[in-house]
């Protein structure tokens, strides 16, 4: 059976890697094209520069001590969906990130793969 990951290109950004690494192994055993992960914005902005185009993102609020803000904005910019990953809530995030889908830490895979599925666009 695929899902509705199968063949798409998934930008992971996150900075903790045992999870960034959790996150990469649930997205490939879902059949999709890990790009990342990346753990920092310089890091994600190259790997859209290099990539061209992705199909969705999963994008860590913070990034050490920096936001994935230009990141999201790139995104946004392509084109291409955005799930935060995150413990904050909306009051706590930046105007330009708020409303954006979520996915709370830590991250139950079928929910995320939910989530991610309603964010793409089918083949």
């Amino acid at each position: 059976m695929t899902t509705p990951l199968a063949g798409k290109r998934v930008l992971i950004v996150e900075d903790h890697f045992l999870l960034a690494e959790a996150l990469a192994d649930c997205i490939a055993d879902a059949g999709a094209e890990v790009v990342g992960p990346c753990p920092s914005v310089e890091a994600a902005l190259a790997s859209l520069d290099q990539a061209g185009r992705v199909d969705v993102a999963i994008l860590d609020v913070m990034l050490d001590r920096q936001t994935s803000e230009p990141v999201a904005d790139r995104l946004r910019a392509m084109g291409s969906p955005v799930l935060l990953m995150t413990g904050y809530d909306d009051l706590s995030m930046s105007q330009r990130l708020r409303g954006l889908p979520r996915c709370f830490k830590p991250f139950e895979r079928g929910s995320l793969l939910r989530k991610l599925g309603e964010l793409v666009v089918p083949n």
